[in-house]
């Protein structure tokens, strides 16, 4: 109610008058305020009350108040109370991480001391990565434990307690997976000729070093097996390490080229006559021989003769060469000239005994390219 300001009373009784019931006060109480700015002083309320109207005027009266004095305002009024009002202490949800930077195989070991806070109260756990939930094996309690994740990255644990009026408290920590990814592999190859027989199996290998010291397996491309006959021409075989978390390292290769320098053959000599003949392939020429007679047993009175022959494509001369053996032996020879397209080996005995049981060995060379 403002200076000057009126309100119209409610006649509760006969000879009473009051303020009518304000919907501002607690229990429509009939209360009324001056504002919070009303100076300090002191105020007096008058009524006036009016009955009937006669011919001499109207009958009625004013009525004044006690004295109001007014000081300070509701923001100065308060209230000491010998009474204590319950306060419920925040919760402490604060835990430890052992290794906030471990590698992706080893656990995350969680800890939290909270035996005095908790009580009864649960802790729950969220891990999220890059702001969305995230897997782990393992469990968290309400005094840590131990979780594991599948990938690297930037991970946030949270722990989360409620108490009973409904007040939560949070703690937070970030964790950084890492896995280093192996070394670029170093690919030998054996033999490492250049160019290598096409005709011969070459091993490639690879060595990679993981500086986790994890399991490592390697990628292969132009590589079918350990072992390999490469047929003529250039080839690139290429090689990547992974670990065992799927971290991969960058390609290695080598480029290297084959072609047909030797062939060989190894046969079990069957009575009476052994003789494989060879010819170069188109473009190509002999560079030499060797014809390998394995270890058998002299009996005299039975014969034991090996020849080669071989023909000069130039000239067309054929040129039989033969020599009797007594026991292993080895015949060779090299052409220092492009000439020689054919050659031919033969192995002659009458001697029962060989059968099934020596060793004949031929082997040509050819020039490259």
């Amino acid at each position: 109610m403002n200076v000057n300001e009126f309100r119209v009373l409610d006649r509760t009784a006969a000879d009473t008058f009051q303020f009518p019931a304000n919907a501002n006060a607690g229990g429509n109480a009939r209360l009324h305020f001056t504002p919070l700015w009303f100076p300090n002083g002191v105020y007096r309320c008058q009524a006036y009350v009016a009955d009937v109207w006669t011919p001499a005027g109207m009958l009625s009266k004013y009525y004044n108040s006690s004295s109001i004095t007014i000081k300070d305002s509701a923001y100065d009024d308060w209230y000491v109370s010998d009474k204590k009002a319950p306060v419920t202490p925040a919760l402490n949800c604060d835990f430890n991480i052992a290794d906030t930077n471990p590698h992706i195989s080893k656990n995350i070991v969680v800890t939290m001391d909270t035996a005095a806070n908790v009580g009864d109260k649960a802790v729950s756990w969220s891990l999220t990565k890059n702001g969305s939930a995230a897997s782990y094996t393992g469990s968290l309690g309400n005094y840590g434990g131990s979780i594991k994740v599948s990938e690297t990255g930037a991970y946030t644990l949270t722990a989360t307690i409620t108490d009973s009026p409904g007040k939560t408290s949070t703690c937070s920590k970030s964790i950084s997976v890492y896995n280093n990814a192996p070394s670029a592999p170093v690919i030998t190859r054996t033999p490492n000729g250049s160019p290598e027989n096409s005709d011969d199996f070459i091993r490639i290998t690879a060595l990679s070093t993981d500086p986790d010291g994890d399991r490592i397996t390697y990628v292969w491309e132009n590589r079918p097996n350990n072992e390999v006959k490469y047929a003529p021409g250039t080839h690139t075989v290429r090689c990547k390490a992974v670990d065992e978390w799927g971290a991969e390292s960058a390609w290695a290769s080598i480029t290297f080229t084959t072609a047909l320098l030797r062939q060989s053959a190894t046969q079990t000599f069957w009575a009476p006559r052994y003789n494989p003949t060879v010819g170069v392939p188109s473009g190509k020429y002999f560079s030499g021989y060797s014809f390998t007679i394995g270890d058998f047993t002299y009996r005299p009175g039975y014969t034991y003769k090996a020849t080669v022959e071989y023909k000069n494509a130039v000239t067309g001369v054929t040129t039989t060469i033969s020599h009797n053996f007594d026991g292993a032996g080895v015949m060779t020879r090299s052409f220092p000239v492009k000439e020689f397209t054919y050659i031919s080996f033969v192995f002659e005995s009458n001697d029962p005994n060989l059968n099934g049981n020596l060793q004949l060995k031929y082997v040509v060379d050819y020039y490259y390219p």
